[in-house]
């Protein structure tokens, strides 16, 4: 019984193996924090990317067909068509959302074959972005005038529910479900050109 103090002393003096119990204690810590740092910067770089590309989208958006011919009024869906030519819409403000078209094809009878067009281009640009997560709004901007011959909206372009991808931290066993974390919505807007493409257009 005389021994068993002395066995434990020696044990409590023995440092063979402190390091090694250390390094295990930091070494999660540190990848962390290097995976960390990983995962933001890809982060910002993706959103960047994703902002860039919905410049980039408004930029082809407003010069594509959106619309259908004849689909509304030069100054909007709700304009009288008693209004004289030469109005200037800015005289019978609208500045309500005309139609919301998608990048998967829905939206309704108003939104015109350009739409796609304008998915197809920017997926190739950004993969992240699929069609479903491209929205295609037009909205009333007082802009033109009775007799133009083709309304001209705001066309504001939109990304949601696009999936941020991991580079590291995915992988990990347990981390499956940050697969679906979704980055903040991507908006760019700009008054159209020629989105409906009728005669004399």
């Amino acid at each position: 019984m005389k021994r068993v103090p002395q066995i434990l002393n020696a044990i409590s003096r023995n440092e063979s193996g402190a390091t090694l119990a250390e390094f295990a204690l930091v070494l999660p810590v540190f990848l962390l924090l290097i995976f960390g740092a990983i995962e933001g910067g890809m982060l910002m770089w993706q959103f960047q990317q994703g902002e860039i590309a919905a410049k980039r989208a408004v930029r082809i958006a407003v010069t594509r067909q959106l619309m259908t011919a004849n689909a509304m009024g030069d100054c909007g869906p709700s304009t009288p068509t008693t209004t004289p030519a030469g109005t200037l819409c800015a005289q019978i403000p609208d500045t309500s959302v005309w139609a919301t078209c998608k990048g998967n094809g829905s939206g309704g009878s108003v939104c015109g074959p350009g739409v796609a067009r304008v998915a197809l281009e920017i997926s190739r640009f950004y993969p992240a972005v699929k069609p479903e997560n491209i929205n295609i709004q037009l909205s009333g901007g007082n802009l033109g005038f009775m007799g133009l011959g083709h309304p001209t909206p705001i066309v504001s372009v939109s990304f949601t529910s696009v999936n941020y991808q991991f580079a590291v931290i995915g992988a990990f066993p347990g981390l499956n479900q940050l697969a679906n974390f979704a980055m903040p919505k991507m908006t760019a807007s700009a008054p159209a050109e020629d989105v409906w493409n009728g005669p004399g257009n």
